[in-house]
């Protein structure tokens, strides 16, 4: 028919939910990139001289390790509980996905695979930025500085800083990939979500000042 795409994916509210989907998820990552140039003073800009205020002062008071200790140990059980969900979650995706037949349940089930597999990377990615910590900061500063180009503290910074927007990508996708759970029930409420957790996503990225956030 001429009015329907393969798989039998009509032009209907579902192509429009899916469409509205690929924008808001590209936008979150298009403001995301655009905050972290750092020109503007945001909530993103404001956590990063807190992180990098937090690494000076650890390297100041190196014989006490125990905040660093506490924060990597919470940190990393977190995202291994988390990691965890994502595999379970991946494991009855899977077998369930044989059972679609309609292009709306497959086109679904494809955007939460991709969105399974980018959260399943972003948690083991975080998970060893955060052991490697450790060894940079018992590292000598003039062997880092030599190898990475620049001062120990700015080094240990940027990979707490890159561990946090790891994790945060993971809950993000976490939190989308509701929304298309929510899709089966019903195309409007899940454009409904959509709506609401992007538009959580981006205040929190460009407010001006920096809070307890969900992403």
């Amino acid at each position: 028919m001429a009015n329907a795409l393969p798989l039998n994916f009509a032009f209907d509210e579902n192509f429009v939910a899916f469409i509205i989907f690929l924008v808001c998820y590209a936008a979150v990552y298009l403001v995301g990139r655009m905050t972290k140039s750092g020109k503007r003073k945001t909530s993103k800009t404001i956590r990063e001289l807190y992180r990098a205020s937090f690494v000076e002062g650890l390297l100041l008071e190196k014989g006490n390790m125990q905040p660093l200790q506490q924060l990597l140990q919470n940190n990393i059980a977190i995202s291994s509980a988390t990691l965890t969900g994502v595999i379970i979650m991946s494991g009855l995706l899977f077998d369930q996905i044989i059972s679609f037949d309609t292009g709306i349940d497959v086109v679904r089930s494809l955007a939460m695979l991709i969105l399974l597999g980018h959260a399943l990377i972003s948690l083991l990615a975080q998970i060893r930025t955060m052991m490697y910590i450790p060894v940079v900061f018992g590292a000598d500063s003039k062997v880092i500085k030599q190898n990475q180009g620049i001062p120990k503290h700015e080094y240990l910074t940027n990979l707490f800083s890159s561990s946090y927007m790891l994790f945060s990508n993971a809950m993000r996708d976490i939190f989308y990939l509701f929304a298309l759970f929510i899709w089966s029930v019903s195309p409007y409420v899940f454009m409904g979500l959509i709506f609401v957790i992007t538009f959580i996503i981006i205040r929190e990225e460009t407010e001006k000042k920096a809070r307890i956030t969900v992403f």
